[in-house]
């Protein structure tokens, strides 16, 4: 695949793996001989499906919880099957068993990467750790506040690495798996997830880097996403500060705009139009609510939603106060049709 950029772009699909790929894997781990882990070998496929990260976790939950021992007549360790298939029936997911591993963490490397869980797949070290040690601060031992120093959360990092969660990159960290990342999500609430959205959001908006200003309008609009789910309005800060959380929503549209992430682009546009949601927004805002909408047109013509381009078209030319605008209007009305009538 030849990106526009002239960058080659290769794509390797990865299948999971049959019984037979699973029992050559499986079998030196084991200790067992290929020809009689026929019969463990279906049981691994039945419960991960093939997918090579749940056999990796299923297999070491095995070794971890002795559910193998040696039998002295034939000299050989044996799996006592029935047992492993009631085990694996009581924790019958990988979030499940993953679940257990985590509860063997210590309570500062589970917090840790409960706020790192939030912030994304990847996460850089130095955000992590600020938040984290507010976090702890929160908590009083013996009446006053726990400080946590920074080096010991970085060891905690390092911690995390070792047990297999985490694989560090230079100043940055990365989850092992996906799963592993939900994992620590599931164990935070509602409420600690929107205060925490928050609290990343605004820490990404100190930030001088392009790609912060997506981060920061992604945070902020999962924490009002929360607050809404949770109270069925929006919160204080967004009727505040709508205009400028619009604002946030717009630069990190044009971010993936120059990115070619134009789905993304297109959904941080409607959702900061809705933090101006109301016929005011057009006198108190209106050089914002224009350039916002009209990026918002610029964004449905490029991922074919021709159809609401057209009604976002027609709002723009209603709402317009100049000529210029005006002409614009009728040029991507033109090109919209264009198209539809290519394509048909």
């Amino acid at each position: 695949f030849q990106s526009q950029n002239g960058t080659t772009v290769v794509y390797i699909s990865l299948e999971n793996l049959n019984l037979k790929s699973i029992t050559v894997i499986s079998s030196p781990q084991l200790q067992l001989n290929p020809k009689n882990s026929n019969a463990l070998g279906k049981l691994i496929a039945w419960k991960t499906l093939g997918n090579s990260f749940y056999i990796q976790q299923f297999l070491t939950t095995l070794d971890r919880d002795r559910m193998k021992f040696h039998d002295e007549q034939f000299l050989s360790w044996v799996y006592d099957t029935h047992k492993t298939k009631k085990r694996t029936l009581v924790s019958d997911s990988v979030t499940e068993l993953l679940s257990c591993k985590i509860r063997r963490l210590g309570f500062q490397t589970r917090t840790i990467l409960k706020i790192a869980s939030l912030i994304g797949y990847f996460f850089p070290a130095n955000i992590v750790i600020e938040l984290a040690i507010g976090e702890f601060n929160k908590l009083k031992k013996n009446g006053k506040s726990l400080i946590i120093p920074a080096q010991s959360l970085r060891l905690s990092l390092e911690k995390a690495v070792i047990k297999g969660f985490l694989e560090r990159k230079k100043e940055q960290y990365q989850f092992s798996h996906d799963k592993i990342q939900s994992a620590f999500q599931s164990l935070i609430s509602k409420r600690s997830r929107e205060k925490l959205h928050l609290k990343i959001g605004r820490k990404f908006l100190c930030q001088t880097s392009k790609s912060s200003k997506y981060q920061t309008a992604i945070h902020l609009n999962r924490a009002s996403a929360i607050h809404l789910e949770r109270k069925g309005n929006l919160p204080d800060y967004i009727m505040k500060d709508g205009a400028a959380l619009a604002k946030i929503n717009l630069d990190a549209a044009k971010y993936c705009e120059s990115k070619s992430a134009f789905f993304h682009s297109l959904n941080l546009l409607q959702r900061g139009l809705e933090y101006l949601n109301t016929e005011d927004k057009w006198l108190e805002n209106f050089e914002l609510s224009m350039e916002m909408t009209e990026s918002l047109a610029k964004m449905e013509f490029v991922v074919g939603s021709f159809d609401a381009c057209k009604v976002t078209i027609k709002e723009i030319f209603l709402r317009a106060n100049s000529t210029k605008t005006k002409v614009k209007v009728v040029s991507t009305k033109v090109e919209t049709h264009s198209t539809k009538m290519i394509g048909s």
